[in-house]
């Protein structure tokens, strides 16, 4: 019994002792602490460094917290551990070496981080103002200073944040060590950030028995640096947060041993070198600092590459995981983004085995139970991958998979499962230097390449003259994926995905998919697979840019391209698939097979027995085989060949649906396009189309095909050349000397086979001359294959020859006129003889429909009509008017602007009563100016050519009418006769735009035109008055009849360029008469009249509006 109380005793003392409790630290401590010797008594314990908690060393690089017993260590978010290298005073300390918590070989326990470790280095990189070479404010002095830090990133040396394991006195690690047993877990408040040269933020010296997890941040800034590395095995899983790393020479993360678990990377993992991370402008850019500038001054490059953001070197049991919020981005030219390389100081292959996440890893993934999920690839990527050149010659590369050859015997990186999956972003970006998206050199091995997001690379034109790489300005190339020889990929399947190179500005080649290893045997797309140039410099041409979609020409072990339609998970049918580019195949025996979709681009095959598939889908390029071992299958679907083109092949067949498209662009070839050594064979329902890229002058006679034996299931059909150039007779036939031969006969069309009217014409020879001046206009009218299109664009090429000028200048003279009538019969109607000025406001409107002569045309104008007039003698109004109008005239087809026209006139006029009629007459002459900006769309051709002219008016009228009054209605017939003749001076065009000098030939030079007409009118005009003499208002109503006794001129003759012929126009008379319709309001007293009018010419295919407002003011 006592026995048993005094254990009783014995074991309650002991669960009270401090012993069995963790060591808290809730102040500051200014000397190492270590859990060996947790409470300062020698008793070692577990330690908690409270919200509160602050162990802060001067000078001191001894680690600051060391768990050097078998005992857990826990920073509270809030605690801070601190290693200054400045005392109190200021005064710079050594702290060389410095470690913020380090774990010992061969411990056990737990590391969980929720606070802070700062290792700073207080000599921060500053401007020195050594190469302050820029005047960017233009004071004619070079800035000082330019705020672009020079000197090292860092000037301590070999520190770290945790080290995991033991380094001896040079930092390297110790041998055989005994591994650290436990969890290392950075928490996502946890934070650890370290400056200085040869420094870590993490550094695992030997293996760790347990899981490495970091959700919070690890930053690193010094050359030669490393955020995270863990040199040493990990039993566990590895998961990297966020990570920065600003180190030339070093990298982001490294992780060199093998893995037990899986690696996940699941925040924003950046590494560079650079001074920047960013990309500025050319004068920016020469702020810094080359390698060769800055050694003759002393300082340190500003564009010093660092190695990779996240290098694996070891084995991957549960393969490696990149997750949608996970983003990896590299700036550099030394490195990768993403870089999987065997270890140096390894041995053997390394295997990545099959992803494997814990369960409800992601957002995207939960469920019900607890089983985790496979991912069936070894590599996958749900986030972002990029890298960026920054400066100009920098190679960028964003995913990297390559062996080691060590003395000769090539340790393989193995990517179990499936192999790589992208579903998301894969980028590089270089600029006048090589961007690839995914390489794959000797010793990758994998089955598949699959990608469902967008692999994309892209090498810019860089800067001229900024300092960098200026010798390799315009070199850049892009490569989406580059398969190495002695690589090992099976197939690349793109489901739905993008595969993008392309160069901005210019360069020298775009890749999308290059194999130079025969292991290749598949290429399957659903998605889009491309290349393309943009925004290219006026120094480069697209014809010198190699596109190539794919470029297989060093692997001849036989590869099978098949595009089909892709399907989303409820069966609909997703965007058609598409090829853009070249593809280019080796020695093998190849198949492509393009089953939905397009191909844009040539297909040249190598030798071997190859075979061409187009079901449904639609090749757009050339075709080629080496040594004429090619079968050729064609159902639904189209294959285009063009220009020298001449498929040489063995049999061919085309199904129903299956047609072949031939383009010539020359009257000289003689070569079939398809030259078959066995058999041709036309299916019923498939057929033959013909075009031209440019125009081949006459025409001529041109073999299509030649086969050892041509079958034609349904020859009249076949034959039939419903879709060919319109301005070409074209007709297809066996040829009579060969019947395995089918030949084309084009002959140019004449004026009246094409049914051109009398003044399309009279152009058309002319119009011929400037298709053979214009190669770019010649290839655009040559591509044209009916009438609707054909004359949309060939009436954009003449000049404008309707007469429109003299209508508007007659309905502005209408409206002169009309008012003036307005005026007058306010003057007669006025109480007393007095001097008044007058104002009219009019607008008018004009529509004349297209008929079989000329296109039509409609527009408006407005302007504004001046008086002065008083009694004179037998005259109750003798005075002059001024007049100015703007019009718009547009034609209704076509792409111009319209023609503005501008009129100023002064004129004369004289009223009187003769025997109870008023007799009036007035005279005017007139200065006119002319504008048109021409503007000619035809495909993708475009042309824009402008000219302004002047020209001269003059204009006289006649008219005579009666007052009948019945009370208070008047009713009063009248009758005019108008002159009008209108001068036009010649112009000459001017071309605009990019191609302006290309399209000099397509310049109207146009000769003066003269145009005369006499009108003669005779209206009956119904008027009431109200009011009294001293105010009154008069409600009328009008209508006539206009004939035109006679007219001349109008005729436009132009031609095309200086060193055209030529050619003469006639415009369509309007019909000789028509209606007037008409109605207004005049109102008058004392001291003003008022009048409103409008009035309408109506004849067949034209009506012109003419509205005015009148206002006199009596003196």
């Amino acid at each position: 019994m006592r026995r048993s109380l005094f254990a009783a005793v014995s074991l309650t003392a002991l669960i009270a002792s401090p012993s069995w409790a963790d060591e808290e630290i809730n102040d500051e401590r200014t000397q190492p602490i270590e859990t060996a010797d947790a409470d300062g008594a020698g008793n070692a314990d577990n330690i908690v460094i409270g919200t509160n908690g602050r162990v802060t060393l001067i000078g001191a690089p001894a680690p600051a917290v060391h768990v050097n017993s078998n005992n857990n260590l826990t920073t509270d978010n809030g605690a801070i551990i601190q290693i200054n290298d400045r005392d109190a005073d200021g005064n710079a300390v050594s702290v060389d070496g410095a470690v913020g918590v380090q774990m010992d070989p061969g411990v056990e326990g737990d590391f969980v981080h929720n606070g802070r470790i700062l290792l700073d280095d207080s000599d921060d990189a500053t401007d020195s103002e050594t190469d302050d070479l820029i005047d960017t404010d233009g004071d004619g002095q070079a800035d000082d200073p330019d705020q672009e830090f020079d000197g090292p990133f860092a000037q301590d040396q070999n520190k770290t944040g945790i080290l995991i394991g033991a380094v001896d006195s040079d930092f390297n690690p110790i041998a055989n060590q005994d591994a650290v047993t436990g969890n290392v877990t950075i928490s996502a408040s946890g934070s650890v950030i370290v400056q200085g040269q040869n420094s870590f933020g993490v550094r695992a010296v030997t293996n760790l028995d347990g899981d490495f997890i970091s959700r919070g941040s690890v930053g690193v800034t010094g050359e030669g640096s490393r955020a995270i590395s863990l040199e040493g095995g990990v039993t566990g899983d590895v998961q990297v947060g966020a990570v920065t790393a600003v180190t030339p020479g070093g990298e982001g993360v490294a992780i060199e041993g093998d893995v037990g678990g899986g690696i996940r990377a699941t925040g924003l993992i950046q590494t560079y070198g650079y001074r920047t991370s960013t990309r500025y402008s050319e004068s920016l850019m020469a702020l810094f600092e080359s390698e060769a500038e800055a050694a003759e001054r002393g300082d340190v490059a500003d564009n010093l590459d660092s190695g990779s953001a996240f290098l694996i070197a070891g084995s991957v049991a549960d393969g490696v995981f990149i997750s949608a919020a996970g983003s990896i981005q590299a700036y550099t030219g030394g490195g990768a983004a993403v870089e999987f390389r065997p270890d140096e100081d390894g041995s053997g292959d390394m295997v990545i085995g099959e992803v494997a996440l814990p369960d409800d890893f992601t957002s995207n993934r939960t469920d019900d139970d607890d089983d985790g999920d496979l991912l069936g690839y070894g590599v996958v990527n749900e986030g972002t991958i990029g890298n960026n050149g920054i400066f100009d010659g920098k190679d960028a590369t964003a995913f990297l998979i390559v062996g080691r050859n060590d003395n000769g015997v090539l340790r393989s990186v193995i990517l179990g499962a499936g192999g790589l999956s992208n579903v998301a972003t894969v980028s590089a970006t270089a600029y006048d230097g090589r961007a690839v998206a995914m390489h794959f050199g000797e010793g990758a091995q994998l089955d598949t390449v699959h990608n469902a997001g967008t692999i994309r690379a892209a090498s810019s034109l860089g800067h001229a003259a900024d300092g960098f790489a200026d010798d390799s300005y315009g070199v850049g190339e892009a490569i989406a994926i580059d398969l190495d020889e002695n690589s090992q990929i099976r197939s690349i399947l793109n489901e739905a995905g993008t595969i993008s190179a392309s160069l901005i500005g210019g360069g020298q080649s775009a890749v999308a998919i290059r194999s130079n290893d025969d292991s290749l045997e598949e290429i399957r797309n659903t998605g889009v697979i491309t290349t393309f140039v943009s925004n290219i410099d006026d120094a480069y041409s697209a014809d010198d840019i190699d596109l190539i979609a794919v470029d297989a020409r060093n692997n001849n072990g036989g590869l099978s391209i098949i595009q089909e339609q892709g399907f989303d998970a409820d069966g609909e049918a997703l965007n058609a698939p598409v090829i853009n580019g070249h593809i280019l195949l080796g020695d093998g025996d190849d198949r492509v097979e393009i089953l939905a979709g397009a191909v844009n681009g040539d297909i040249a095959f190598g030798l071997g027995a190859d075979v061409l598939i187009i079901d449904n889908a639609t090749l757009n390029g050339a075709v080629s085989d080496a040594d004429g071992d090619l079968v050729l299958d064609v159902t639904n679907g189209q294959i285009g060949l063009t220009g020298t083109d001449a498929l040489a092949l063995r049999d061919a067949v085309f199904r129903n649906g299956g047609e072949l498209q031939v383009t010539i662009d020359t009257a000289d070839r003689s070569a079939a396009f398809v030259n078959a050594s066995g058999s041709v064979t036309f299916e019923e329902g498939s057929s033959l189309s013909v075009g031209l890229d440019n125009m081949i002058g006459q025409g001529g006679v041109f073999d299509i095909v030649s086969a050892g034996d041509l079958t034609l299931a349904d020859e009249a059909g076949t034959l039939t050349t419903s879709d060919s150039p319109f301005l070409y007779n074209a007709s297809l036939e066996r040829s009579s000397e060969d019947e395995n031969k089918i030949i084309l006969t084009l002959q140019l069309k004449t004026a009246d086979e094409l049914g051109m009217h009398a003044n399309q014409a009279a152009a058309y020879d002319e119009a011929l001359a400037a298709f053979e001046t214009v190669e770019s206009l010649g290839a655009a009218f040559a591509s044209l294959r009916n009438a609707e299109q054909f004359y949309g664009a060939y009436d954009q090429l003449l000049p404008e020859y309707a007469a429109s000028a003299i209508q508007f200048a007659l309905a502005s003279n209408d409206a002169a006129a009309g008012a003036l009538q307005g005026r007058l019969r306010n003057a007669r109607l006025a109480p007393d003889d007095l001097a008044g000025v007058w104002i009219q406001e009019f607008g008018y409107y004009a529509d004349r429909s297209g008929s079989a002569l000329a296109e039509g045309y409609r527009g408006q104008g407005v302007g504004i009509a001046v008086g002065l007039d008083r009694p004179v003698g037998p005259f109750y109004a003798v005075g002059v008017q001024l007049v100015g109008a703007a019009s718009e005239i547009e034609e209704t087809n076509g792409f111009d602007q319209p023609m503005v026209s501008l009129t100023g006139q002064i004129g004369g006029y004289a009223a009187m009563d003769l025997g109870g009629f008023d007799i009036s007459g007035n005279i005017g002459i007139g200065y006119d100016y002319f504008e048109t900006d021409r503007e000619i769309r035809i495909g993708d051709f475009s042309a824009l050519t402008s000219a302004d002219w002047s020209g001269w008016h003059a204009t006289a009228s006649l008219q005579a009418g009666r007052d009948f009054a019945f009370g208070s209605w008047v009713l009063r017939p009248e009758a005019a006769v108008t002159y009008l003749s209108l001068f036009e001076s010649g112009y000459t065009e001017t071309t605009s735009g990019s191609n302006a000098d290309a399209i000099s030939g397509l310049a109207l030079i146009v000769d003066d035109r003269d145009s005369s007409t006499v009108l003669g009118s005779g209206t009956l005009t119904l008027a009431r008055r109200f009011g009294t003499d001293v105010s009154w208002w008069a409600p009328s109503l009008r209508v006539g009849y206009r004939g035109e006794f006679s007219s001349s001129g109008g005729d436009t003759t132009a031609q095309f360029g200086q060193d055209g012929n030529p050619f003469t126009l006639r415009s369509e008379q309007l019909s000789n008469s028509g209606a007037l319709v008409g109605f207004g309001l005049s109102a008058g007293s004392e001291y003003s009249t008022f009048t409103f009018a409008y009035d309408a010419d109506i004849r067949d295919d034209f009506v012109r509006h003419v509205a005015r407002l009148v206002i006199r003011l009596t003196f």
